[in-house]
């Protein structure tokens, strides 16, 4: 039986709707005795048609990283660094994938979180405003990935662009143990978050685990809520549900969501990287 159990899901954003366009957001989770990983992917709202694309090559890339066998021996050296390394494998994936569609980087654009899970050890590694909250043993809440604070309020730095390594944050559990963690894309922001200090609403938290620790939770339960929840941004909605200690069988190892259908970019779309998501 695994450590851990994930639960999650993405719903489409009410702008996102209004306008009939599918859901920019991706994610993906593999759940092992040994270790789990979590990612979540928000496409850039400005690259319309493709940086969905980008999402979901970008967790895809992760998930292939980690069932390398080099890369549990890596995290056992270095938890933070091999985290590292697969936010860098998801960065060249995308190159790559960009070059096959013939497409600008930028097209690609999307923002990245992951966590590595080992035991009660957890690490964080983000690049863009992807938000990651942790309950630590002591019950204390904590939010430990959220957005880098620019001039302006929409600036984001995706993974596509050239200096996006500068830009990456990396937190690490190591000697506090961590019994439950929450991935969230910022569509969920205004619900989740004290948008001043980033503070977590711990409410909302609680229940959450506790809802995924019972004998059967659903991801589908997860996605009701997201298509329900009134989301003041508009954006896409990606929530991910890690605990431990919980009821029954940790359910589902593997997940990803499927790869959206190509599409051309929108005649006068941007192509380059802009700070805009």
């Amino acid at each position: 039986m695994s450590d851990w159990r994930v639960l999650g899901a993405s719903a489409v954003g009410s702008l996102h709707l209004k306008g009939d366009r599918g859901c920019d957001d991706a994610h993906g989770w593999s759940v092992r005795k040994a270790m789990s990983i979590l990612v979540i992917a928000d496409g850039a709202g400005s690259r319309p048609g493709t940086s969905a694309i980008g999402a979901h090559v970008a967790v895809a890339a992760v998930l292939g990283a980690s069932r390398d066998r080099r890369f549990a021996t890596a995290v056992a050296e270095n938890a933070s660094a091999a985290t590292c390394v697969l936010v860098e494998r998801a960065i060249a994936a995308l190159t790559a994938e960009a070059r096959i569609l013939e497409l600008e980087p930028g097209a690609l654009a999307t923002t990245l979180c992951v966590a590595v899970l080992v035991g009660d050890h957890v690490v964080v590694a983000q690049i863009g405003d992807g938000i990651a909250v942790v309950e630590h043993e002591s019950g204390t809440i904590e939010t430990v990935a959220v957005a880098e604070r620019f001039e302006y309020a929409n600036e984001v730095v995706f993974a596509t662009a050239p200096d996006a390594l500068d830009h990456l944050k990396v937190y690490a559990a190591d000697d506090d143990p961590v019994r439950s963690v929450a991935l969230c894309t910022d569509g969920l922001r205004y619900k989740i978050l004290d948008v001043v200090t980033s503070a977590p609403f711990e409410p909302f938290f609680r229940e959450s685990w506790a809802s995924a620790r019972k004998r059967h939770p659903t991801s589908e339960a997860v996605e009701k809520f997201l298509r329900e929840v009134d989301d003041q941004t508009g954006d896409d909605k990606t929530l991910l549900l890690a605990v431990r200690e919980f009821a029954g069988r940790a359910g589902r190892k593997d997940h990803l969501t499927p790869r959206p259908p190509s599409i051309d970019p929108e005649p006068g779309a941007e192509q380059p990287d802009s700070p805009v998501a």
